[in-house]
């Protein structure tokens, strides 16, 4: 599809199933958690938006323990004593870790292990985007190294907290893996190619896990227009989406009950209701309300 072809208001509803919901869904928030008690979760970056309201709607659902990683971990004292003012009984842990690294990843999953025993659920919420331009000037095109810098920061962060999961718990003690990525890699476009590119090797990634481990259930998540901006200037108009969609898709995913999306890249503007009501065509698997 052209430049000139695409509608004016791509970002937001690219490949919807469904009725489009910037800011609450159909299911209120607190219907739909409650659901993970007991659990013990992770995720990675925490403290970069979408994670503390992901973080927090654990925290009311009742997790048991959330372990919170950044590369500076001074920066996750404010969200993790909001978390406990949330749910007192709940265990937090702030973890240094460069997701970049497979030392530092493997240290946090070894922490966590010796702390927690178990971890349900993982979110790799690490993303990086830099306007790359289309090289018609000099300046702005030859950016080779900060390109890679993009690719390989965005796939490394999601592939190896994957390794990790998997090397640390095995195939018994792995329930969830959710990648959070955005919906720009669903519109080709100039300027954004390491992105674009690098989310598709992630749902590539979460379709393998879904096949290879078929005891681990693995999901990208779409946010929508949310933070997309920091892909794009050009979207600032179109950033409506709120990030309380992303913490209830999930739970939602956390909670087991959404198991049948399992491999699939799945959208948080998407209504719930309708997904389950009408068994809708997703990603090529028919999902009805028997087969939930």
């Amino acid at each position: 599809m052209q430049a000139h072809q695409i509608s004016s208001n791509p970002f937001t509803n690219p490949c919807s199933h469904t009725n489009i919901h910037n800011t609450n869904l159909p299911r209120s928030l607190p219907e739909s958690q409650r659901t993970v008690s007991g659990k013990h979760i992770l995720i990675t970056n925490a403290s970069h938006s979408p994670g503390p309201s992901i973080a927090l709607s654990f925290a009311h659902a009742g997790a048991a323990s959330i372990a919170l990683s950044n590369p500076n971990p001074s920066f996750l004292i404010p969200l993790a004593a909001a978390l406990k003012l949330i749910n007192p009984t709940c265990k937090i842990l702030a973890i240094a870790c460069d997701t970049t690294r497979s030392s530092s990843v493997a240290h946090l999953f070894s922490t966590i292990k010796d702390a927690f025993g178990k971890l349900e659920i993982v979110i790799a919420n690490v993303g990086t985007a830099h306007w790359v331009g289309n090289g018609e000037d000099k300046e702005e095109g030859d950016r080779n190294d900060e390109w890679w810098d993009d690719t390989m920061t965005n796939f490394r962060s999601t592939h190896l907290p994957a390794h990790e999961y998997i090397w640390s718990f095995g195939l018994d003690g792995m329930e969830v893996f959710i990648s959070i990525t955005a919906g720009r890699k669903r519109i080709g476009g100039p300027g954004v190619l390491p992105w674009d590119m690098v989310k598709g090797m992630d749902l590539t990634l979460v379709e393998f896990l879904h096949t290879e481990y078929p005891g681990l259930k693995a999901f990208s998540v779409d946010t929508g227009t949310l933070g997309m901006v920091t892909v794009d200037k050009r979207a600032q108009k179109y950033t409506r989406d709120d990030a309380e969609l992303v913490s209830v898709f999930c739970v939602l995913l956390g909670s087991g009950k959404a198991n049948r999306l399992s491999g699939c890249c799945v959208d948080v503007t998407w209504g719930l209701d309708e997904l389950e009501g009408q068994g809708v065509r997703v990603l090529g698997k028919n999902i009805g309300v028997e087969e939930w």
